[in-house]
């Protein structure tokens, strides 16, 4: 099988790099994804699963990007990125036991230089690809497990050259500001715990912006404190209410209410799961005044 380019150099700069080359002595195991070209099934390298193949090995299959890269044989077989099979590979490490799973993503990491060659296009062509597949991966994983928490880091990378020796220095940099960036999200979504369990809450449906919206009211006010909404991507955006203007339009009071993004919560978070629980005791108590009601309806004859 061909591609432009061989991985051969980097897997002996491997070889020679890493400490520990084999999965079974890792103080801390690690799990490697990549695609099999033969039977188009996604494959994890790692304890319990294909183990005896080197760290190496499965790292350069793991990175082999197909028609750039020459796909990579092992035992036989030929093996590509993961990615093509099993994006962004959440559901495998909550399978194993994890409870946060904190995924690095930069297939929606967009270029917006004017200036770009073969290899920019070919990188921004494999970025729309997986972009999409990478949202419903993450949507689909915290749907079907709501008491996982999955902690998404975007990097913006897009302006980073691709086949460039000096872009790591770059790259690792724009991870680091962006893991930065979702730490103090988690502190404030700490925070924000904090201030609402003092806070009576009031949650419904917002048809106009098409999401869940969750008000917090100090007792005996009745204007919020902090706001939530509820995104498409099931994760929340929460704001805390800095200023309120009132003007009088047409002699009527209209109230303005202007806030600021204080956290972001996702999916299996302490703050989803608490809103979610205060949602569902909203949704018994309307029940059962409706039950109440339908009582009293059919006590009257109707």
């Amino acid at each position: 099988m061909r591609g432009i380019f061989d991985l051969t150099n980097a897997e002996e700069f491997l070889e020679r790099t890493l400490e520990i080359n084999d999965f079974n002595k890792l103080k801390i195991p690690i799990y490697v994804a990549a695609t099999s070209l033969n039977d188009h099934s996604g494959v994890l390298f790692g304890p319990g699963s294909m183990d005896h193949i080197p760290l190496s090995k499965a790292i350069v299959a793991s990175c082999c990007i197909p028609v750039l890269f020459r796909p990579v044989k092992i035992e036989g077989k030929y093996y590509v990125d993961g990615e093509i099979k099993r994006p962004l590979s959440t559901e495998a490490a909550i399978k194993r036991g994890a409870d946060v799973v904190i995924v690095s993503d930069t297939y929606g990491s967009k270029s917006n230089s004017e200036k770009i060659g073969m290899f920019g296009i070919a990188s921004e062509v494999i970025n729309m690809m997986f972009e999409d597949k990478s949202i419903r991966s993450i949507a689909i994983s915290r749907e079907k497990y709501p008491d996982k928490q999955i902690i998404l880091i975007s990097p913006k990378v897009g302006d980073v050259p691709m086949f460039r020796s000096y872009s790591y220095e770059a790259l690792v940099k724009s991870g680091y500001d962006a893991a930065n960036q979702i730490l103090q999200e988690v502190k404030n979504g700490v925070e924000i715990l904090d201030k609402i369990s003092n806070l009576v809450p009031h949650g419904y449906y917002d048809k106009s912006k098409d999401m869940i919206v969750v008000h917090f009211f100090s007792k005996d006010s009745d204007k919020p404190d902090i706001m939530a909404y509820l995104k498409r991507d099931m994760s929340w955006d929460i704001r805390e209410v800095v200023e309120e203007k009132s003007t009088l339009l047409f002699d009527r009071e209209v109230v303005e209410i202007l806030h600021k993004s204080v956290s972001r919560c996702e999916r299996g978070s302490q703050f989803d799961k608490m809103v979610r629980d205060i949602l569902l005791k909203i949704e018994a108590r309307i029940q059962k005044m409706l039950g109440l009601l339908e009582k009293e309806i059919k006590c009257l004859g109707y």
